[in-house]
């Protein structure tokens, strides 16, 4: 499971930006997610969590 960003400003080319969310099967069961939050100021922080 991968959910990409790509981005448009005229609805023909578009920019990708790589995978932005992953999920990984986790041996107890359950999936460990990995993403990118975007913050203000153009910064990012790479976030996991367990569901």
């Amino acid at each position: 499971m991968a959910t990409g960003y790509a981005t448009c400003t005229d609805s023909l080319q578009w920019t990708w930006h790589g995978t932005v969310l992953t999920g990984l099967a986790h041996p107890t069961g359950g999936h460990r997610l990995y993403y990118e939050a975007r913050l203000p100021g153009e910064s990012h922080e790479l976030r996991t969590e367990l569901v």
